[in-house]
């Protein structure tokens, strides 16, 4: 079934191949990407936190949700400051405003 998908997706944006979504206008770089992405309109897959109804597209969001909200278990600290994590997408979200940005460097002092 993916791989027939794969076949049909399959668009070339600027000479690389890239995978458009069948039922909306979006584009992703990648199969995997697609995947992930078509659960966004399969709603009958719906993952409901059975704590406070909020829903989820995938399986994974709802376990972290229990974990963060509901749970309040927060495995991962910050070794500048006091503050602590559920994810370790969320502790690497936060180091940004400890380190400054590099993204406007001077090109005369850097």
């Amino acid at each position: 079934v993916y791989k027939n998908m794969m076949n049909r997706t399959k668009v070339l944006v600027d000479g690389s191949p890239k995978y458009k979504c069948p039922e909306c206008s979006c584009v992703l770089r990648d199969f995997r990407g697609l995947k992930v992405h078509l659960q966004i309109h399969n709603r009958d897959r719906e993952y409901i936190c059975s704590l406070c109804k909020k829903s989820f597209v995938r399986q994974i969001n709802l376990d972290c949700h229990i974990k963060s909200v509901h749970q309040k278990i927060h495995n991962f600290s910050c070794h500048l400051c006091e503050r602590t994590f559920s994810t370790v997408a969320n502790l690497r979200e936060h180091m940004n405003i400890h380190i400054p940005s590099k993204k406007h460097v001077c090109e005369v002092c850097g």
